[in-house]
């Protein structure tokens, strides 16, 4: 309430995704006006996520989800793999697991870091990932959600699109309310 529009922006930014989300979509509902002028403030990108992820019902998997996660084609190698990881770090909510993605974006296989690191530098991600995946539909309910993160204890869970595509994840501070 006292900050400059260009203030929270700035904020905003700097916060991970559904976090700012949370907090925009408190200041749009205490005053539209405001929130429009901070979404104008902010980078495209980053307004542009905002509104993608203000589309969800907040009580869905979209709701809740991140869309900052690492993804990666099966065809990359385990050190290219690594690289990429050092370049997207900053971008990511976390690197726990690294999703692997076709060419469509479908969701694939996962793999862990663990099994990234101590894996030859030539071993190619299809080798290494796990094709078995647990994922929830974008529209599952929030705690539908929570109890898959939790039953098979993930410290991550991938959220896909009717059609398989990912598009977010959840990590467990976003259930830890749930």
């Amino acid at each position: 309430a006292r900050m400059t529009a260009a203030q929270a922006a700035d904020i905003l930014e700097e916060i991970d995704p559904d976090d700012a989300t949370d907090i925009f979509a408190e200041v749009e509902q205490a005053d539209p006006t405001t929130a429009g002028t901070i979404l104008v403030e902010m980078e495209p990108d980053e307004a542009a996520e905002i509104r993608d992820l203000m589309a969800y019902p907040a009580d869905s998997a979209g709701g809740i989800m991140t869309p900052a996660f690492v993804a990666v084609f099966p065809d990359l190698r385990a050190d290219e793999t690594v690289r990429a990881l050092r370049r997207l770090a900053e971008e990511a909510e976390t690197i726990n697991y690294v999703y692997v993605v076709d060419r469509d974006e479908k969701l694939v296989g996962v793999l862990s870091l663990h099994a990234l690191v101590l894996s030859r530098p030539d071993s190619p991600v299809s080798e290494l990932m796990s094709s078995q995946i647990v994922s929830v539909p974008v529209d599952a309910d929030q705690e539908a959600a929570a109890r898959l993160l939790t039953e098979y204890d993930l410290l991550a869970l991938p959220v896909v699109h009717a059609d398989g595509r990912l598009i977010g994840i959840i990590t467990q501070d976003d259930v830890a309310d749930i």
